[in-house]
C-alpha cells in the first residue's frame, strides 16, 4: 500500500478522534516520565538513608515513591482504555465503509462471492 494510501486512511478514520488522540499521546508522554522519575526518587531515598536522614524525610520520598507508582499504572489502564476505545471506533468506521461499497457492488460481485466470504472479508 502507498504511504499516500495510508495517510488518507489514517486522516480519515482518525481524525475524528483526534482529541482522544491528543490525550492518548498525553498520557503515553506522562507515564514515561512517570517511569523515569522513579527510579530518581528511589536514588534520592538511598542516598538520605546513607546520610542519616530524619524518618519524616524517608517517609516523605516512599511517600512521593508509591503515588508515582500508583499514578503510572493508573495511567496504563487510562492508556489501554483510550487506545483500545480509538482503534475499535476506526475499525468498526473502516469496516462500515468497506460494508457500504460492497451494497452498491453489481451483482455479478455478489454472485462470485458467497455470503460467508464476504462477511469474513469484512472483518
Amino acid at each position: 500500500m502507498e504511504l499516500a494510501a495510508v495517510g488518507f486512511l489514517l486522516g480519515k478514520y482518525l481524525k475524528p478522534q483526534s482529541a482522544r488522540l491528543g490525550l492518548l499521546s498525553l498520557v503515553t508522554v506522562t507515564m514515561t516520565g512517570l517511569h523515569l522519575l522513579n527510579p530518581q526518587v528511589l536514588r534520592v531515598f538511598i542516598d538520605s538513608v546513607a546520610a542519616g536522614a530524619g524518618q519524616a524525610t524517608l517517609v516523605r520520598l516512599a511517600l512521593v515513591y508509591l503515588g508515582f507508582a500508583m499514578a503510572r499504572h493508573v495511567l496504563a489502564a487510562c492508556g489501554s482504555y483510550l487506545g483500545e476505545s480509538i482503534s475499535w471506533w476506526a475499525t468498526n468506521s473502516l469496516r462500515a465503509d468497506l460494508f457500504s461499497h460492497c451494497l452498491q457492488a453489481g451483482l455479478p460481485f455478489h454472485r462470485s462471492k458467497t455470503p460467508g466470504e464476504m462477511i469474513e472479508r469484512i472483518d
